[in-house]
């Protein structure tokens, strides 16, 4: 996946956006628990990364758009020295979405992601 624009990146969180209002309706009908809680952010891997060369971040797909970045501030920070990948977090308290975060590419794996078919 890349996010070459905020018309892009408006477009892809309304679809997350979306995926998580179903999500969340399929796991409070499979865990009908009223104790249970979700958390107020939810988190993908947004695929951009700079495992080849610290501080270059290319997308998945290759290509690479230094006119939209959505860091936070202070982002990226390569914390620990091992920050290679990025994620990007909904807000579901304010329904909104903040701006991308660097983390470890082992936790990569652990959150969902978003997937872009050129058709």
């Amino acid at each position: 996946m890349s996010i070459q624009s905020k018309t892009e990146a408006d477009f892809v969180f309304k679809l997350w956006r979306e995926s998580l209002i179903v999500s969340s309706q399929i796991q409070c009908s499979l865990n009908p628990d009223p104790g249970h809680t979700f958390g107020p952010f939810d988190i993908i891997y947004i695929g951009l990364n700079d495992i080849e060369n610290e501080g270059n971040f290319v997308w998945t797909d290759g290509s690479f758009n230094a006119d939209y970045r959505d860091w936070g501030p202070g982002q990226p920070s390569n914390a620990g020295g091992n920050e290679d990948c990025s994620m990007w977090v909904h807000d579901s308290v304010d329904v909104t979405w903040k701006p991308w975060n660097d983390f470890p590419c082992d936790s990569a794996t652990h959150y969902p992601y978003i997937c872009k078919l050129i058709v």
